[in-house]
């Protein structure tokens, strides 16, 4: 369980984040903030921040944050950072396989990644 106090300093830094964003159109993210801004961004309808998030997101995937970004994808149906997700799978998926994790990725990813390695083969092997 996550102390109050702790909990209170996080929902803190992403407002003070959000509100420098719509008085300033500054953001300094991590990966722990973007992904808390992003539900913020989208619920007030912060169309470049969502964008921002995302693009962030899309170059900070690692295999802590996977699922916590497809849980994101899902909720808000973010495609382009489901692009970027779905390459990093097929980018990592030696690594993913290792810890398992690949046994908890919706069925849907596994299939965009297996139609994308089978594309990049039949690229190859034409003349």
């Amino acid at each position: 369980m996550v102390h109050p106090f702790i909990y209170s300093i996080e929902i803190t830094l992403m407002f003070v984040a959000l509100l420098r964003f719509l008085y300033h159109n500054q953001v300094e993210l991590t990966t722990p903030l973007a992904l808390d801004l992003y539900a913020v961004a989208h619920e007030y309808m912060q169309t470049e921040l969502v964008g921002l998030c995302e693009k962030y997101l899309a170059r900070h995937i690692t295999l802590e944050n996977l699922m916590t970004i497809i849980d994101i994808i899902q909720k808000f149906e973010a495609n382009s950072l489901r692009t970027s997700v779905v390459d990093w799978i097929k980018n990592n998926f030696e690594v993913l396989k290792e810890s398992h994790i690949c046994d908890l990725l919706p069925c849907s990813y596994t299939l965009e990644v297996i139609s994308k390695l089978r594309s990049q083969l039949q690229s190859k092997n034409q003349p």
